[in-house]
Order: C-alpha cells, then sequence, then structure tokens
C-alpha cells in the first residue's frame, strides 16, 4: 500500500539518483526500479528482523536518544524507525557492498543511492512513523560539516534522527568486522566518535555516546542470534 503523498515524495526522493546503469539483480534492471522497491517494502519487516546491525543501532538509538533527555515516547519511536535506516542497501548487489577492496568511482556512487532508495522503499509503506524511517534512511549519512549525502545538509538542517542515527550507525559499524576491514577496538571508535564530533557528527549527539560509555549504559556490542529463517544475504550493514 502506497502510503498518503507516497507516490509525490517517491518522485521527489528519486531524483537525485545518479544514473550509474547498474542496479542490483533484485531490481532487474533500472526499468525494474520500482517493481523491485514495492517487493522491498513488502518484506522491509522480516529484513530488518534478520539484520543484526539493524538491531543494534535501533538499541543504541534509544539509549542516545534517552540520554539526550527525550522522552520516552518518542525514544521508543526513533529507534523503532531506526532499524529500517539501510533498508536501501538491499537493492545494492552484495559483491558490491562486501567488497575487500577499495570501490571504483561507479561503485561508491551506487552505494550512496541507499539512502534514496531507501527512503523511497519506505515511502511506500503505511503507518504513523513512516515519515520518521523516511527521514531517517535519506539523511543517516549527512554530515554536521556539510559534506555528507545525498543533500549535503549541515549542522541542523540535519533532522535530530538522522543526526542521532548517524552516530549510532558509524559507532557499531567500526566495531563490527567487514570483508574491507577488521573490527576495531570500543576505545578506538570512542575515539573517533569524539574526533568527528563536530565534522561529522552533531557534537551534542557525539557527546551523548561518549558520557553512555563513561557512565557504563551502552547496550550489549555483541550480535543478537539471527532468526531460523534468515535470507541468504551478505552483510548489508
Amino acid at each position: 500500500m502506497v502510503s498518503k503523498g507516497g507516490e509525490g515524495a517517491l518522485g521527489l526522493i528519486l531524483e537525485p539518483l545518479p544514473r550509474v546503469g547498474i542496479w542490483a539483480p533484485a531490481v532487474g534492471g533500472p526499468g525494474h526500479l520500482a517493481e523491485g522497491l514495492l517487493c522491498l517494502a513488502g518484506a522491509a519487516e522480516r529484513l530488518v528482523q534478520q539484520d543484526a546491525h539493524a538491531l543494534r543501532v535501533a538499541q543504541l538509538t534509544y539509549r542516545l536518544a534517552e540520554r539526550l533527555g527525550l522522552p520516552v515516547q518518542q525514544c521508543a519511536r526513533l529507534a523503532q524507525a531506526a532499524r529500517f535506516h539501510d533498508l536501501g542497501k538491499w537493492l545494492i548487489a552484495p559483491e558490491i557492498l562486501d567488497k575487500p577492496g577499495p570501490l571504483e568511482p561507479w561503485e561508491y556512487a551506487l552505494v550512496k543511492t541507499h539512502t534514496s532508495l531507501g527512503a523511497a522503499v519506505l515511502s511506500l509503506r503505511a503507518g504513523p512513523d513512516a515519515g520518521l524511517a523516511v527521514g531517517i534512511a535519506l539523511t543517516h549519512h549527512e554530515r554536521w560539516d556539510g559534506t555528507g549525502y545525498p543533500r549535503g545538509l549541515a549542522g541542523e538542517e540535519i533532522p535530530l534522527e538522522g543526526r542521532v542515527v548517524a552516530v549510532a550507525d558509524v559507532f557499531d559499524a567500526l566495531l563490527t568486522p567487514r570483508p574491507y576491514k577488521p573490527a576495531w577496538t570500543p576505545g578506538r571508535a570512542l575515539e573517533e566518535v569524539g574526533r568527528q564530533a563536530g565534522r561529522q557528527f552533531d557534537p551534542e549527539v557525539a557527546n551523548a555516546l561518549l558520557r553512555l560509555a563513561d557512565e557504563g549504559r551502552l547496550p550489549p556490542l555483541e550480535a543478537p542470534p539471527a532468526p531460523a529463517e534468515a535470507l541468504p544475504r551478505g552483510s548489508v550493514a
């Protein structure tokens, strides 16, 4: 079901996508992109439930929002929506996402489209917090200094939910091994978040993470067990 206003929002979200000429097998080609988005919207809940990174980011989003003083209900809404932040990566070929070496420029351009693709998928879903999930998917790679993507927003132009999930996403990604990098230690990851305060991250949100660590209130860093019916897929973190 297309949410109210979703059809118009879909066009606005997809308009800035680069014409890279290749899409994941799930889409089958540029002409089938809309069909792929609809299929992914229908499978979204099952996909994020099998994605340990998405679930950990949701947990940390809740703790960060709580540490920032947001009401409990808003913390819960942010955490729920944060589970879908990387949904667009299911439309990117896993051989590109999990490539062990450096990405070619066209490959990196394709990976960056996961923000707009995820937002487009989520705009097709109904629900009271659909707009919140769309905003998170679209803005969690924007940077405080304005050098992020897809729109180059800066400072408080980036919605708070995007700024919070940006910190949770990067911190968890640093702690997780990838084909192209080993896992960082928590201490090193925390140092990096602190170093990027005011550059990549909203300083207040970055400091909230550091305070949670000092207080011993970070959520468990290990991955939860994967569901038995997990789909065959490479890492989407």
